[in-house]
């Protein structure tokens, strides 16, 4: 790995990021979001930025939700509902930001299909 080597931050629709080679062309989907520098540079400043890694379209989705429901929507600091009970039920489960978005995109997709016909 060239140490001297240049990245851009990008960030795609969903709001998720990422890093790419400055100077070549960005992938469909992906859009400078404005920083560039060096591998550690560009992920100190991800680290810093992207602080909930659900996808923006996942957070939508539970903010309308949550506008129906009283209560608050869950975020980052307050886990789903659902990922409490499972707590609750296997006090081994390990407490983790990835599993609660794991747990919410399959608890939103079983909702969208719900209605649907087969």
């Amino acid at each position: 790995m060239n140490e001297n080597e240049r990245y851009l931050v990008v960030r795609n629709d969903e709001e998720q990021y990422s890093l790419w080679w400055s100077g070549r062309e960005l992938p469909a989907g992906w859009h400078a979001e404005g920083t560039e520098g060096t591998r550690e540079e560009c992920l100190e400043h991800i680290g810093r930025v992207w602080t909930d890694m659900r996808p923006l379209s996942l957070r939508r989705r539970l903010a309308e939700r949550a506008q129906d429901t009283p209560g608050h929507a869950p975020g980052p600091e307050s886990p789903a509902p659902d990922a409490q009970n499972s707590k609750a039920q296997n006090p081994e489960a390990q407490d983790s930001g990835a599993q609660n978005s794991n747990a919410q995109d399959s608890e939103a997709r079983d909702q969208e299909t719900a209605g649907s016909p087969s």
